[in-house]
């Protein structure tokens, strides 16, 4: 990854795609490895997918303009945005609030196409984490198994696969974390517009206007006049490291590229899905609809 890219964190750490092979020669092939395999093989592409879409989500709404960038920037970028098409009043664009992901309901109809396509980008990328929720539960009650092998059925494996199956189970661990801080995170940012925090909406609707001003309609552009006109002190965020951004929209764009070029776009592998459907009640295995 290059130097400078824009990393996920969780609790500090960063977070970036993994992937985790045991060996299980015909020496060492047993049951429990391979269904350990299996399991771990389902939480890393379920985790590389949603960081891999996350970063996604960050480049396409402009908030790769930011170094340090997270969904509150990817909410605030596409605010800025439809603030510009609402006479630079983000009161304006009809926001209803709704219990279950995305907890926003949007007149679409109002905005261009490009609007309506972000506001889906984002939407969809909640309402699946909501959805992967159902998944996750399932393996959480698998991971005993993985437990079982590293501490109590332990002799015959290496202490390489040891350490490989407790990355695993790790990386579950990271999984709900990731899941949840990037609700959580949204879901702030979302009561902030429907509630109207007066601090974050007036800063919403100061780069909406001058959007309109000068004319703006690329949320690149857009986002860019945070740099310039925005008072740092007056901007709610936990780190003031949040707020600093990239000199030019082409370089913070190289950047999130590269990263997105050396990611992989993290598809669930369909033929353990379906072998997952078919393990025997007996196996107790992980059985849930892929529909």
């Amino acid at each position: 990854m290059g130097c400078g890219s824009p990393l996920l964190r969780v609790d500090g750490k960063i977070i970036q795609q993994e992937n985790i092979k045991l060996d299980i020669t015909s020496h060492h092939k047993n049951k429990e490895l391979v269904q350990a395999q299996l399991l771990i093989n389902l939480i890393t592409n379920i985790r590389n997918k949603i960081i891999y879409e996350y970063d996604n989500l960050i480049y396409l709404s402009g908030a790769c303009l930011f170094k340090n960038p997270t969904i509150t920037h990817c909410t605030r970028c596409i605010l800025y945005k439809i603030c510009s098409e609402c006479q630079g009043d983000i009161n304006k664009a009809g926001f209803f609030q709704r219990e279950d992901p995305p907890f926003l309901i949007v007149k679409k109809e109002k905005f261009s196409k490009e609007t309506n396509e972000l506001i889906t980008l984002l939407f969809d990328f909640i309402i699946k984490l909501r959805d992967y929720k159902f998944i996750v539960k399932q393996i959480d009650k698998e991971t005993p198994k993985l437990m079982y092998i590293v501490f109590e059925n332990n002799n015959n494996v290496s202490k390489e696969n040891i350490s490989k199956i407790n990355k695993g189970i790790i990386l579950f661990k990271e999984l709900n974390k990731i899941r949840n801080s990037i609700i959580v995170e949204y879901k702030d940012k979302i009561f902030d517009v429907i509630y109207f925090n007066k601090k974050f909406c007036n800063e919403i609707n100061k780069i909406g206007n001058l959007a309109i001003k000068k004319k703006l309609t690329d949320i690149y552009e857009i986002t860019m006049l945070f740099k310039d006109i925005i008072d740092k002190k007056d901007i709610k965020s936990n780190s003031k490291e949040d707020l600093h951004m990239y000199n030019s929209i082409n370089e913070a764009k190289k950047i999130m590229e590269k990263k997105l070029k050396n990611e992989k776009v993290g598809e669930i592998d369909q033929s353990f899905l379906k072998f997952l459907e078919n393990s025997s009640e007996s196996d107790n295995f992980i059985r849930f609809n892929t529909c």
